[in-house]
């Protein structure tokens, strides 16, 4: 794709998130997260030259944003619930928010949206859940909680929330959790490949070590029967910028879940990995 080719692509979904709002009888919150990467993706697509590190972060977000939210359009999904709360909250990716701040929203929001496309992209047409107690989306029999936290140390609380949810309902769950804030992945400006490769194998050891305790707290959570953690990076290296995806499942097989439980679990990790780790649980 040209520089020409990716501005009009680039003008064109800014065009895209902002008729959405229209259609919803949305507003946009200026000086918000969304509002003002719009605003500077929109302009971007006005300039040459190369983008500094602001206009490239807002153009990744603009530009992931449609890769998420259309299939789910297009799928007939009311995301309506969504447009509005990813008003408001930061959009740097691997940067905690503020815990005194309530506008954490985009973030949460986002995620939700990218475990609903990536299984729509599987063929997988979840259910948005809304305000359901017991997650955020559902596939067939199976529940799916996504949590966006800002601390390590956060996570086995919401998973035990999710647990006691499930068993009070007599259901099973997958939890989803997005790890790039509570690792710390936002802090990745590099001179050369080889630094960002050196950061990037560091941080990845960070994650790997962490990585165990999550199972052993999952394990622990008798009705969830599968687990996914999702990493987004922005990233400049020698003033190219990316921002990629990494992601992992477990499966952990419990003998109470019946049959179409485990299909159906089988099929949202895979939609993560294609060869999730199976955990046996006694």
């Amino acid at each position: 794709m040209t520089m020409d080719e990716y501005r009009a692509e680039l003008r064109s979904r800014v065009a895209y998130l902002k008729n959405l709002y229209v259609q919803n009888k949305i507003k946009l919150k200026a000086g918000e997260g969304l509002c003002a990467d719009l605003e500077v993706a929109n302009a971007l697509t006005q300039t040459g030259g190369t983008p500094r590190r602001d206009q490239a972060n807002a153009a990744h977000v603009v530009w992931n944003l449609v890769e998420v939210i259309r299939p789910c359009v297009e799928a007939g999904l009311d995301v309506s619930n969504h447009l509005a709360n990813i008003t408001t909250g930061t959009t740097d990716y691997g940067v905690p928010a503020d815990p005194n701040s309530k506008k954490r929203f985009y973030k949460d929001f986002e995620f939700e949206l990218l475990i609903t496309s990536s299984l729509i992209k599987k063929g997988l047409v979840p259910q948005l859940l809304g305000n359901d107690p017991r997650g955020e989306l559902l596939i067939g029999n199976v529940f799916i909680e996504a949590k966006h936290p800002n601390k390590v140390s956060g996570i086995e609380k919401h998973m035990n929330k999710f647990n006691g949810k499930m068993k009070k309902s007599d259901s099973y769950g997958v939890f989803a959790v997005a790890i790039e804030d509570a690792s710390g992945l936002g802090d990745s400006v590099f001179d050369n490949k080889k630094e960002h490769e050196q950061w990037f194998h560091l941080k990845l050891k960070e994650m790997l070590a962490f990585e165990p305790q999550l199972i052993e707290g999952a394990k622990r959570c008798c009705r969830i029967g599968g687990m996914v953690q999702i990493a987004t990076e922005f990233e400049v290296e020698d003033g190219v910028s990316t921002l990629r995806r990494f992601s992992n499942a477990q499966i952990f097989d419990r003998p109470r879940m019946d049959t179409t439980c485990r299909q159906n679990i089988e099929a949202i990790t895979k939609t993560f990995n294609p060869n999730p780790q199976i955990i046996r649980v006694a």
